[in-house]
């Protein structure tokens, strides 16, 4: 090393020539009296940095060259490696910290030295880490009334923001649910699953440098519900036949069964059962008055049950037991028609003579019981003709003709 001293002081020119011609630049070289011990002019400060990111610290050095600089980390020295890259340029010193970690959070210092002696300021580098979820909640398929849980496990520089949506509303505790949260994990518990629960559940999870989020899908099981049912009651004749028809929705699968006066009723040749596309059919064939009763259609999953209650009557057309007996009567006699129904009461009893309507009067007694049958008071020639009974309920009717004649009277 050759000693300078302060006649060197001044400015110099370098030249540099070949056959082709030449260059040169200047230079001005400043000899000082002594050397100048490092001092930073402008030190470390707080630094903040991303995780997965890279991180610059840097410090502006005055003093006299050569200088070395050196950097620490919680006062282990610091290597140039592919972590870390450390430079000195112009009196700015950077250390460049790849790929951050939480680990790389800590005190930093930066030491500088030449012939005259050292100086050194530190700094301190926050490694922050946006929200990542590590463990997302499940969907679940739940049954009315049930318990329904959510949780998720996430990881993030605290403090953590959590919030919970259902159709980008809020989830807010109250008496329907819970919402647990903290900085490492958070849990929505439904206490008693509705079917309108069932939807898309969101969780967002942010702090200062990101956010997150993760979905979950819920579907309650809906139970079984009717909608179409047979009329309340049915009337039928006997030898007839009677189909009902239910309509069910709900969470499939779902079962039918039938029931009369509380026997389930299986398939055979009286009874006729299907399910197809939510219509669930019974027919009763050829049927009795011993099928009159109460019916009711049963439907059931795993959610719950359902039943609708009808009842079928069966009832018997009436009949003549014995066919009503043309007459011939005296004048100023009573003449009286009868004969015996058979058959389901009650019973509607019109009589008619020449197709002109018979009310109940003096003149005319109607009997209309299981025993039905017409009284003529005082039989005189306006009585005389034809007359028709028809007998009726709910399922049927059956008619009957007569003839009513006065003895010792010649007609023309």
């Amino acid at each position: 090393m050759i000693k300078t001293e302060k006649s060197d002081g001044g400015d110099y020119t370098v030249e540099v020539s070949n056959v082709a011609g030449h260059s040169s630049c200047d230079a001005s070289v400043t000899v000082l009296d002594q050397i100048i011990k490092p001092s930073f002019t402008r030190k470390l400060t707080e630094t903040e940095g991303i995780k997965g990111s890279c991180a610059h610290l840097e410090c502006l050095v005055s003093g006299s060259l050569p200088m070395t600089i050196q950097w620490y980390k919680d006062e282990t020295e610091i290597q140039t490696c592919q972590k870390y890259k450390c430079t000195f340029f112009e009196n700015v010193a950077f250390l460049e910290i790849g790929c951050l970690d939480s680990r790389d959070s800590g005190s930093y210092t930066c030491v500088a030295e030449n012939e005259a002696g050292s100086a050194q300021c530190s700094g301190s580098l926050c490694v922050k880490e946006a929200p990542r979820i590590l463990e997302k909640p499940d969907s679940k398929n739940a049954l009315p009334g049930s318990k329904v849980r959510f949780t998720l496990r996430v990881s993030g520089t605290p403090p953590l923001a959590i919030k919970w949506f259902k159709n980008k509303k809020e989830i807010l505790p109250s008496a329907k649910c819970s919402v647990i949260k903290d900085n490492t994990s958070s849990s929505l518990e439904l206490f008693s699953a509705k079917t309108s629960d069932s939807g898309e559940y969101v969780c967002e999870v942010q702090n200062a440098v990101g956010s997150a989020s993760c979905k979950a899908a819920l579907f309650v099981k809906e139970p079984p519900f009717f909608t179409e049912k047979p009329e309340a009651v049915s009337l039928v004749s006997v030898g007839g036949s009677k189909v009902f028809e239910c309509k069910v929705a709900g969470t499939p699968e779902i079962s039918m069964k039938w029931f009369k006066d509380g026997v389930q009723i299986r398939q055979s040749l009286k009874y006729k059962i299907s399910f197809f596309t939510s219509v669930a059919v019974l027919e009763v064939c050829v049927v009795s008055q011993q099928d009159s009763g109460k019916y009711f259609c049963e439907a059931s999953n795993e959610a719950g049950t359902e039943s609708c209650i009808f009842e079928l009557v069966v009832k018997e057309p009436p009949s003549f037991v014995e066919e009503l007996s043309s007459l011939e009567v005296v004048k100023g006699s009573t003449a009286a028609f009868a004969s015996k129904v058979a058959g389901s009461a009650p019973f509607s009893v019109t009589w008619s003579k020449d197709k002109k309507a018979i009310l109940s009067s003096q003149k005319y007694i109607i009997v209309d019981s299981e025993n039905v049958g017409l009284k003529i008071q005082d039989c005189d020639v306006d009585d005389v003709g034809t007359y028709q009974c028809v007998v009726a309920n709910e399922v049927g009717s059956c008619s009957g003709s007569v003839v009513l004649s006065l003895k010792g009277w010649f007609y023309r």
